[in-house]
């Protein structure tokens, strides 16, 4: 298997875990973010969230680019705009605003953003996600990459 195909291995078990995390959690609401046995799922979520797009943007996304240019872009938009052109996310500004909640995830303690950043991963991000999977697969099957 080469480079792409264990990178895009890698992602799929990572959104796998996101999937889970995300089909049996309910919106989350304001009131329970003091109770950490029951934000125990949320934080999950959070972890399994920020590893996915880790992945898909450093490990997986760059392995495309390698595997079709023998070279990485120079910015993380380029790289967005070329996964763009190859249909394998929708939205370059969705991603660059995936990329920020997953780095404010860490920082944001404030109640009413914690519910806002879990909502959308559950529910605007997890579509995404799941698009950014199903057109990865047939690039890296017609591409033949070993998976």
């Amino acid at each position: 298997m080469d480079l792409l195909g264990i990178n895009f291995e890698k992602m799929q078990k990572s959104f796998a875990l996101v999937e889970d995390s995300v089909t049996r959690l309910p919106p989350l609401k304001p009131e329970i973010l003091n109770d950490s046995l029951a934000m125990e799922p949320y934080d999950a979520l959070s972890s399994r969230f920020e590893r996915f797009i880790e992945i898909a943007l450093n490990k997986f996304f760059r392995s495309v680019e390698i595997h079709e240019f023998s070279k990485c872009s120079d910015s993380l938009r380029d790289r967005l705009f070329m996964m763009q052109k190859f249909g394998l996310i929708s939205s370059v500004e969705l991603w660059m605003e995936m990329r920020d909640f997953r780095n404010r995830i860490a920082h944001d303690y404030l109640p009413e953003q914690l519910a806002i950043i879990f909502n959308n991963i559950r529910d605007r991000f997890a579509t995404e996600m799941r698009l950014c999977l199903e057109e990865s697969t047939k690039f890296v099957n017609r591409k033949g990459a070993g998976v």
